[in-house]
């Protein structure tokens, strides 16, 4: 058996591949393999730097080496790609308009192209509440559950938390269509997406979550040593004998002592 190197010199790019073959012709197909192969691509259109969006006046190979740059290509592609998201957004968010004016849940008037008049220069401004809504019912109790104090002593909210508050509440009770509107349209909006993480995990293994809320005897500070995130270690330590005591960190102590607070473990 000897072994061959072929080369594919090209302008923009070399390919290798390393084989193994029998010494006499007539074994030609029956013995041998390919030990490696492999490509380097080299684009010498030149380099854009991925900060600056400018062109690298080094030599391309050298910059493509370090891979202190992204070549013209693939600043087109994150382009691209960022132009087909845009366009998908639009899509969805036209269907749904579309689909709900149809039932009745979105006043004939709703603009569908929105974004399109405001990108025109046109004299347009958009709120959604103009066209939906919340009633003065649906504030207070939003308020009631989620709101914060703001620096004039007032309850405030933000708008789109009142969203959050009526997608909790539908849960357990009946919404109007005008509020299942707007939970649907921001769902359309911010929609989620699936974590890779989720893949990894091993589905024949059961998990179970122990919750538990717990009143905490003493917080007590095991060292004067800060860690690499300027944070000190307090050891937590509850009145249940169910539970060992833990540490936390934190940038000051924990105003524990004597409060109930929720312990959760994976078993």
């Amino acid at each position: 058996m000897k072994k061959i190197i072929g080369l594919d010199l090209g302008t923009n790019s070399i390919g290798a591949a390393l084989i193994t073959v029998p010494e006499s012709i007539a074994d030609f197909g029956k013995e041998g393999n390919i030990e490696w192969v492999g490509s380097r691509i080299i684009p010498m259109d030149g380099f854009v730097s991925s900060k600056t969006g400018k062109a690298i006046k080094e030599n391309p190979v050298d910059s493509f080496s370090k891979g202190v740059g992204l070549s013209k290509t693939a600043t087109r592609r994150m382009k691209r790609g960022a132009r087909r998201l845009k366009q998908r957004y639009i899509l969805r968010r036209t269907r749904l308009i579309k689909v709900l004016k149809i039932l009745g849940w979105l006043p004939d008037n709703f603009p569908e192209n929105f974004k399109e008049k405001i990108r025109n220069g046109e004299d347009f401004k958009f709120k959604i509440s103009d066209f939906l809504p919340f009633s003065q019912e649906t504030i207070d109790e939003a308020k009631e559950l989620l709101g914060a104090e703001n620096k004039k002593g007032e309850i405030s909210l933000p708008e789109d938390w009142i969203v959050y508050y009526l997608r909790k509440k539908g849960l357990s009770e009946k919404l109007s269509f005008a509020e299942l509107a707007r939970v649907i349209y921001m769902m359309n909006q911010r929609r989620g997406f699936k974590s890779s993480r989720k893949d990894l995990k091993d589905e024949s293994v059961e998990e179970d979550k122990w919750v538990e809320i717990l009143k905490i005897k003493s917080v007590k500070q095991t060292s004067e040593e800060q860690t690499k995130n300027k944070n000190f270690k307090f050891e937590i330590t509850p009145y249940s004998e169910r539970v060992q005591p833990w540490t936390v960190e934190r940038k000051k102590k924990p105003e524990w002592e004597e409060k109930e607070e929720v312990f959760s473990k994976v078993c």
